[in-house]
């Protein structure tokens, strides 16, 4: 299940791409009279909605699902120094908080990382 703090670094972006969807450029259409009233002053500074806090608050929160991915269809990862450990073992190692077991072949066991989409 996510938490409220990943939902709202997932939503964020999402929310400020919307609003700037919405927001009025400089097109031909300007020249047109707005077919509705201007905003007033208590609806916030985008024109109308929801603060982002209560925006991201009210988004439905389900379950994760894990079906589908299998790691091994994806081979994405290259070994460009020819160490025996590809790039994507060579970030963990360099960003861990403890340092996994590494063991023949680069085989990465155990280990702590920080996240700043994980929970506090």
């Amino acid at each position: 299940m996510y938490s409220a703090r990943r939902l709202a670094v997932l939503a964020c972006p999402v929310l400020l791409f919307a609003t700037a969807a919405c927001t009025p450029g400089t097109s031909h259409q300007e020249s047109k009279a707005p077919s509705t009233p201007a905003p007033s002053s208590s609806q916030g500074k985008n024109g109308g909605g929801l603060p982002l806090a209560q925006a991201v608050g009210q988004l439905k929160v389900s379950a994760e699902a894990r079906t589908g991915y299998e790691r091994d269809k994806f081979h994405l990862w290259i070994d460009a120094d020819h160490d025996g450990c590809d790039t994507r073992k060579e970030v963990l190692l360099a960003e861990a908080v403890k340092k996994p077991r590494e063991t023949k072949n680069c085989r990465l066991t155990g280990g702590t990382w920080r996240s700043y989409y994980g929970a506090a």
